[in-house]
């Protein structure tokens, strides 16, 4: 029930909210969407020398990207993800 109360009220990820996204990945909270707006994630992060495995991509790129500020502000700045995460 509570899980199903946070999921509604997500919110979309900001650069400053990389500590929160990183918090409510640790607990399963977020949402990742890729290849928004038609864009290959996969070619984008293989042109920034991110790893892309052909098993796992998804949950390689997530912690890629919350390595750190640096990573999280150029991913959600690429416009090729979206990152939903609770609204608090």
């Amino acid at each position: 029930m509570i899980l199903n109360l946070l999921l509604m009220q997500q919110k979309m990820a900001r650069p400053e909210d990389r500590l929160l996204t990183v918090e409510a990945y640790k607990e399963g909270l977020i949402n990742v969407h890729l290849n928004v707006g038609g864009q290959s994630t996969r070619n984008w992060a293989r042109e920034k020398h991110w790893p892309v495995p052909w098993f796992g991509f998804k949950k390689t790129f997530i912690r890629k990207m919350l390595e750190n500020d640096e990573n999280f502000t150029e991913a959600l700045e690429s416009g090729n993800i979206e990152v939903w995460i609770p609204g608090y």
